[in-house]
């Protein structure tokens, strides 16, 4: 009875020897793989972003140089063509930003500063286009320089603002490569 109660303790013993060792090369492992995903997903919603936000930054520098040149403008021909030219990049801009998944992530995993004030500037974006291209078809434009003025402020704005959230991505990303 002594040698089976000893073996017993003996294989209780090494199966328990065994099982944590196993066990904690497992939760090392499954760590170790969930910290990767994290970070595989960290980089993916960062890149993500910063495509995004180099088209929007490209639609918005143009959208930008022909307000700033809209003086050139003077034939119909010409009014259509920048009235046109602006329905597009409008499309564009509204395309960019109903990508709110990716903006949102890269908010949450960079805490970029200016998603609030983007959005709220590109609803003053889209409201100011709208009443100068409404005022301009009813003739009640009565300062179209100070219109333009205040859409090519608020341009700035949020090139200006996208410009500094993609280099705090930009930074963030290197940090976790290296």
């Amino acid at each position: 009875m002594d040698n089976t109660f000893t073996v017993l303790i003996s294989a209780a013993a090494g199966a328990a020897f065994g099982f944590i060792p196993q066990y904690l090369i497992e939760n090392k492992k499954a760590k170790t793989e969930k910290m990767k995903y994290s970070l595989d997903k960290k980089i993916s919603v960062g890149e993500k972003f910063y495509e995004n936000s180099g088209l929007a930054i490209t639609v918005f520098e143009s959208t930008l140089r022909t307000f700033e040149n809209v003086a050139v403008f003077t034939s119909d021909a010409a009014i259509a063509v920048f009235t046109a030219v602006q329905e597009n990049y409008q499309k564009q801009a509204q395309a960019i930003t109903s990508t709110t998944n990716t903006i949102s992530a890269a908010d949450i995993y960079f805490n970029i500063s200016g998603v609030d004030d983007v959005n709220k500037w590109m609803k003053e974006y889209q409201l100011k286009i709208a009443d100068f291209h409404e005022r301009k078809e009813k003739n009640i434009l009565t300062n179209p320089e100070e219109a333009i003025n205040d859409i090519i402020g608020l341009l700035k704005k949020i090139i200006s603002m996208i410009k500094a959230d993609r280099e705090t991505i930009k930074i963030a990303i290197h940090q976790l490569l290296n």
